[in-house]
């Protein structure tokens, strides 16, 4: 996984047969259930970051919708899509962080208290962007809110997302190298 080899290139530094990718999924749920544990605390970031609903490995019989129609050249659907998987995130100051699955589409108040309410701990400070749905889950659970807005690094009292958005970038560069992961296996590469 470190050296982000392609299935078939594992197995051969491995001299294993073809069922690597099985064995990368067993380590990923070892992972996952280790990360689970992990809770944040103090000051927290959090944001969250969209990925293209991916099919890969569906059979014809089982997909749930018919490929999604392709706007011709220099046409574009404007705001946001059920077809993007919403991924919540958050890093604490001690760098614990975690990225979960919180649904498809723009992420819902509902959602933020279901992904964060386990995850943290003894939170002083919850920095976000100007969302309104982590607006209420900071108010009933007491929690202080600083809200940077969109294309402004700083807030006025010196808070930024920074960490969070380097994160959601090291990240992405990761996820890049496996060349398109199915959505049914994306919780696992999050851990």
């Amino acid at each position: 996984m470190n050296d982000k080899l392609s299935i078939r290139k594992t197995a051969a530094k491995m001299n294993v047969n073809n069922n690597v990718f099985l064995l990368r999924h067993k380590a990923l749920d070892c992972i996952s259930e280790f990360k689970k544990s992990v809770t944040l605390k103090d000051i927290i970031e959090s944001d969250e970051t969209y990925e293209s609903i991916n099919l890969k490995g569906t059979k014809p019989k089982d997909m749930p919708r018919f490929s999604k129609l392709r706007f011709s050249k220099g046409r574009s659907k404007r705001g946001m899509s059920n077809h993007q998987v919403c991924i919540a995130s958050a890093i604490d100051e001690y760098d614990q962080c975690f990225l979960e699955i919180a649904g498809t589409s723009t992420i819902t108040s509902e959602q933020v208290k279901t992904v964060l309410k386990n995850r943290i701990k003894k939170v002083t400070c919850l920095i976000t962007d100007c969302k309104s749905s982590y607006e209420s889950f900071a108010k009933d659970n007491h929690i202080k809110l600083e809200q940077v807005k969109s294309g402004i690094y700083k807030n006025q009292n010196g808070y930024s997302l920074g960490n969070i958005n380097s994160l959601h970038s090291e990240w992405s560069t990761f996820l890049s190298h496996f060349r398109g992961v199915s959505t049914k296996h994306l919780q696992h590469y999050l851990e």
